[in-house]
C-alpha cells in the first residue's frame, strides 16, 4: 500500500528495517534515466511446486504471484531479490493493483500474514516488470550480514571502513 501515500514521488526506494546504505548512492544506482526500474536478483529462486502454505510467508506470497504471472503472460519468472533497497514505481504499482484488484484488496484486508498474500514491491513489480518492459535486471554492490552472529560488530565496522558495498 506504500504507493497510496499522498505526495509520494513517482520513483521511490523501499528499504526493510534491516537494510542500510553503506556508501554513497545516487538515483542512477536504482533507476534508469527513462524511469525504468533496476532490480537486483539473488541467486535464489521461488519454485511454486515446492511451496505449500507451511513455508515462509514471503515464499507463499511469491508462489501466489507466480501463478498470476503465468496466467497473465503464459511465462514464469521466479527471481527472488537480494536483501537490498527496492526501487519502486508508484504508477506501475497502481497498474498492477488495477490488474489484480481482488488480490491486492484481499492482501490489504489481511490483518496478519496470510496464505493469500502477495509481495507487490519485493517480487511482483520486478518479475512482472521484466515482461512489461518496466524493470531491467541490474547489479548493486551488496553485502548481507547476519545480525545474529557474534562477529556482527566487526563485520559492520569492516563494511563502513572499506566502503566497497553500496548496500
Amino acid at each position: 500500500q506504500l504507493h497510496h501515500i499522498p505526495g509520494l514521488s513517482e520513483h521511490f526506494l523501499y528499504l526493510n528495517d534491516d537494510f542500510m546504505f553503506a556508501d554513497f548512492c545516487t538515483p542512477d544506482d536504482f533507476f534508469y534515466p527513462n524511469g525504468i526500474l533496476k532490480f537486483f536478483p539473488s541467486e535464489s529462486r521461488a519454485y511454486e511446486d515446492d511451496i505449500d502454505d507451511s513455508r515462509e510467508e514471503y515464499l507463499v506470497a511469491d508462489r501466489n504471484a507466480i501463478h498470476l504471472l503465468n496466467e497473465y503472460c503464459g511465462k514464469t519468472s521466479r527471481m527472488i531479490m537480494k536483501h537490498a533497497p527496492y526501487p519502486c514505481s508508484k504508477s506501475y504499482l497502481y497498474e498492477l493493483e488495477n490488474k489484480y484488484k481482488d488480490t491486492f484488496l484481499k492482501c490489504a484486508e489481511n490483518r496478519f500474514r496470510d496464505p493469500t498474500d502477495i509481495r507487490p514491491i519485493a517480487f511482483m513489480q520486478y518479475n512482472f516488470g521484466y515482461y512489461d518492459g518496466k524493470a531491467i535486471q541490474s547489479y548493486i554492490s551488496n553485502r548481507y550480514l547476519a545480525l545474529y552472529k557474534d562477529t556482527i560488530k566487526e563485520q559492520l565496522n569492516g563494511v563502513f571502513e572499506n566502503r566497497k558495498f553500496k548496500t
